[in-house]
């Protein structure tokens, strides 16, 4: 049995605030105009339009939200920013998402254009990547004469992907055996040893000749765990509000507030990539229960929580939807939002 590959998690890229840098660009033709952006930790790099060579607007949001298939912006701009260097964003196209397999969708234009990709800031990467996102829908208000106020909802073309353990870690075998096994017969090996002593998720293997079989293994003192497949989601009890519980309590959705870091946040995106596939079937003169129809249960986590917080969460439950929607640099617990999640009994 051997762990693999690397911790996830940590604290988010970032560089001193007041340092920055500065990006000088021309961008017309004859004499042309210099534009000079102060960049930092916390500006987003939006393009002018998809394959365009003008340098891309840097933002800094006055706030941002986002969930499993969206992103949403507000930020300040001029007359200029509104009407010429962000107008691919402020003028939503004819835009098509079609749902896939197993919790997938994509996004599709339908009036010629393409999609751009955006740049997060390094405050906000981790969680955040850069992503392929089209215009849905945007706002104006003018808080002051030539000042514009934007909100901007930007579609993910696609889910987020679903791997939150790192990789290219050194792999250290902890225990092995050899066995003889006879024609039609059946052995039972069990094998121990010393795992990571590191809290995060490790992924442990267990190989024999010509097959082999992984789980994801966390290691963690949290006293509130959310154990999924693909990752473990460990918190502090300061990091999370009480509960919301539907009128339908005990099989209804539970809703939690809660402040998370950066490597916390990655794993919520990562593990939530797919909530669609958590899906209610209806079934007669019974309640609709809530089904993870991802392969190997995904969406299925093993909760492990203080009484505070109620038995019905205590057990298995599916994440059926989660948002981050006061995202904050910088702060130990800068990403805050809510998690739902349902029993399966």
């Amino acid at each position: 049995m051997t762990y693999g590959g690397t911790t996830y998690g940590g604290s988010p890229l970032g560089e001193d605030l007041a340092s920055g840098s500065r990006t000088a660009s021309l961008q017309a033709a004859g004499a042309g105009v210099a534009a000079i952006a102060r960049e930092t930790p916390t500006s987003f790099r939006l393009p002018q339009s998809p394959g365009s060579d003008a340098p891309p607007v840097v933002v800094a949001p006055e706030s941002l939200t986002t969930d499993h298939e969206t992103l949403s912006l507000s930020i300040l701009v001029t007359t200029e920013g509104r009407e010429t260097l962000l107008d691919y964003y402020t003028t939503a196209g004819d835009v098509v998402r079609e749902a896939t397999a197993y919790g997938a969708f994509r996004r599709l234009l339908r009036d010629g254009r393409d999609p751009v990709t955006i740049e997060p800031p390094a405050d906000l990467s981790p969680p955040l990547n850069s992503r392929a996102v089209v215009p849905l829908a945007a706002d104006s208000s003018e808080p002051s004469p030539g000042r514009y106020r934007l909100t901007l909802e930007l579609g993910l073309v696609e889910p987020r992907p679903r791997d939150p353990i790192g990789s290219g870690g050194a792999t250290e075998t902890i225990a092995s055996t050899t066995v003889d096994v006879g024609g039609g017969a059946t052995e039972t090996v069990t094998l121990s040893g010393d795992g990571p002593t590191e809290f995060g998720d490790y992924t442990a293997t267990v190989s024999a000749e010509g097959d082999s079989e992984s789980v994801v293994v966390s290691v963690s003192d949290a006293p509130i765990t959310f154990s999924f497949p693909v990752g473990t989601l460990g918190l502090s009890e300061r990091q999370v509000g009480p509960p919301a519980r539907a009128a339908d309590r005990g099989t209804g959705p539970i809703t939690l507030p809660v402040r998370l870091d950066a490597g916390q946040a990655a794993t919520l995106l990562a593990v939530g990539s797919r909530v669609p596939a958590a899906q209610i079937r209806e079934t007669p003169d019974a309640p609709n229960p809530t089904v993870d129809t991802l392969p190997d249960a995904e969406l299925t986590a093993t909760a492990d929580v203080p009484p505070s917080l109620g038995e019905d969460l205590t057990g298995d439950v599916i994440l059926q939807s989660w948002t981050l929607d006061d995202i904050r640099t910088p702060r130990r617990y800068p990403f805050v939002g809510t998690i739902t999640v349902v029993p399966t009994e």
